[in-house]
C-alpha cells in the first residue's frame, strides 16, 4: 500500500499513518523493510511506458493540432477496452492512433519521415493496427461497453472529436481507407 500510495499520489501519506492503519501490528521499520523486500523482488521494475505517453511524445514531434492529440486519446481509450488490441505495444497503437487521427483530420503527411525515424515504424506497420482501430471507431458509439469513452470525448472539454463523423470504406479491411464525410470539411 505504501509503495502503491508512492506511486500515484501527489502528497504521501507519513508512514505512521501506515502504522495507525495496522493497528499498530507493525513498527515503522517493518513496513520499510517489507517495502524495501518487495520493491527487490520485483527488481524495481513497478511501472511501464503507457500508450499516453507515447502519444504525447509523438505528437509533439509532429507539431500537429490539439484535436490531433485529443482525437489520438479517444482512439487509444477506444483501445484499451477492447481485449484483441493487447497484441500490440504501447508504442505501436499509440503511432496508429496518431497516424489515424492525422488521417481523420485530412492532414497531408500522416506519418512524416521524422516520426517514422523516431519509432522505427513504417506507414504501412502503422496501417496494420490502424484497421483494428477502424473498426473500433465505428462501433464506438453502438456498443455499449465503448458508450463511456465515447460520451466523454463528445464534450467540449475533449473537444467533441468523438463526435467527427468518418465513414470507413468497405475496403478498410485490406487497404485501410478511409475518408471524413463532407460536413466534417466544411
Amino acid at each position: 500500500m505504501l509503495i502503491a500510495c508512492k506511486y500515484e499520489e501527489i502528497h504521501v501519506s507519513p508512514i505512521v499513518d501506515f502504522v495507525d492503519i495496522t493497528d499498530n501490528t507493525y513498527t515503522k521499520d517493518q513496513i520499510l523493510k517489507m517495502e524495501f523486500k518487495i520493491l527487490q523482488g520485483l527488481d524495481y521494475d513497478i511501472t511501464f511506458p503507457t500508450v499516453y505517453r507515447f502519444i504525447e511524445r509523438y505528437h509533439s514531434l509532429s507539431e500537429a493540432s490539439p484535436e490531433v492529440f485529443m482525437l489520438a486519446c479517444y482512439l487509444s481509450e477506444l483501445c484499451l477496452i477492447e481485449v484483441k488490441m493487447n497484441k500490440w505495444l504501447p508504442s505501436r497503437i499509440a503511432s496508429s492512433c496518431l497516424y489515424l487521427s492525422k488521417k481523420m483530420m485530412r492532414q497531408a503527411q500522416p506519418w512524416p519521415k521524422d516520426l517514422q525515424s523516431v519509432t522505427d515504424l513504417t506507414e504501412k506497420n502503422v496501417r496494420e493496427c490502424a484497421r483494428e482501430i477502424c473498426v473500433l471507431i465505428n462501433l464506438a458509439n453502438t456498443k455499449k461497453v465503448f458508450e463511456p469513452i465515447f460520451n466523454k470525448y463528445s464534450t467540449s472539454r475533449h473537444l467533441r472529436v468523438a463526435t467527427i463523423p468518418v465513414k470507413i470504406r468497405e475496403e478498410a479491411a485490406t487497404t485501410n481507407s478511409m475518408s471524413v464525410s463532407q460536413s466534417q470539411r466544411e
